[in-house]
């Protein structure tokens, strides 16, 4: 009965916490986020602070293109697809009980601040050609 009551996603955070789970799908997530990350950082020269202002209504998958500030700016594919599985299967694991419209978020769910860009950073720039964050 107690299981009733739970909403089904709390359930299944629950349970894949209970089994260790979790943490490796937290990480999976974080991982998604910081390939997109330095995906735009390094391709499409997206600042910090950009990164940080970045809204769900920024980006348009239809149109392959992301606003930044006054311009928009065009995605190749791969890069679209970086941002995409972001979208799709990252941020959901990440954004919790959160309810903003910051695309980037955090581990917790909050809106990514500048210093966690500048982890990521210097993460990317020990090996910049690497599509694949340790």
């Amino acid at each position: 009965r107690k299981l009733e009551k739970q909403p089904a996603l709390r359930v299944a955070k629950r349970c894949c916490h209970d089994s260790g789970q979790h943490r490796k799908i937290q990480n999976k997530a974080i991982k998604i986020r910081d390939e997109a990350i330095v995906g735009l950082m390094f391709s499409e020269k997206v600042t910090h602070e950009e990164l940080c202002a970045l809204k769900m209504k920024d980006i348009d998958f239809d149109r392959s293109s992301i606003a930044v500030g006054k311009n928009t700016k065009r995605l190749n594919r791969e890069l679209l697809k970086r941002v995409f599985d972001y979208w799709m299967y990252g941020r959901p694991h990440l954004i919790r009980k959160n309810k903003h419209d910051y695309f980037f978020v955090t581990k917790k769910g909050n809106k990514l601040q500048n210093k966690y860009n500048a982890d990521i950073r210097a993460k990317a720039s020990r090996n910049p050609h690497s599509a694949i964050l340790e």
